[in-house]
């Protein structure tokens, strides 16, 4: 790991080089060598890999609409704990904990933009408990009553 990390810094040091060497890259230098702009890299690449795994998730012929409204509630949820994780540890974000070393409430600020985003797309999508239930196994049900009540107001 030790040589993957060196050898990794090194071929970051190399093209950090190169693009000071040559005159049209200075500009790419400059943004490589911005401690703040980094930060913010590194977190917009943690939450792409996040979105990444909800939008696989999303995608294939074998999926319910139970399962991808459970997917998507899923994600909601887990935005709610990246939000506090940025908050404490970073343990869902290694990138940003390895390279940010100052104040992360900017990040903080657009996890809670993607879940207000998230609200307003997704809430009005739900089933009820009962409904879902019956959906993955319909001999699960034992309510009748309130399950044929659940299922009329949905």
């Amino acid at each position: 790991m030790a040589q993957q990390r060196q050898s990794g810094r090194a071929i970051e040091c190399d093209i950090a080089v190169f693009l000071k060497q040559e005159p049209k890259t200075t500009q790419f230098s400059a943004f490589l060598e911005n401690v703040e702009k980094m930060d913010i890299v590194a977190f917009l690449v943690e939450v792409t890999s996040h979105l990444n795994e909800l939008n696989l998730k999303l995608q294939g012929k074998e999926n319910s609409v139970v399962d991808l409204i459970t997917a998507v509630h899923a994600f909601q949820k887990k935005l709610e704990l990246f939000k506090q994780d940025l908050q404490e540890e970073c343990t869902h974000f290694p990138k940003v904990q390895g390279q940010v070393k100052g104040d992360k409430s900017c990040f903080v600020n657009f996890i809670d933009k993607l879940i207000v985003n998230f609200g307003k797309r997704f809430d009005s999508f739900t089933l009820g408990q009962q409904l879902s239930l019956f959906i993955h196994n319909p001999f699960l049900i034992t309510e009748i009553r309130e399950f044929s009540k659940q299922a009329t107001e949905t």
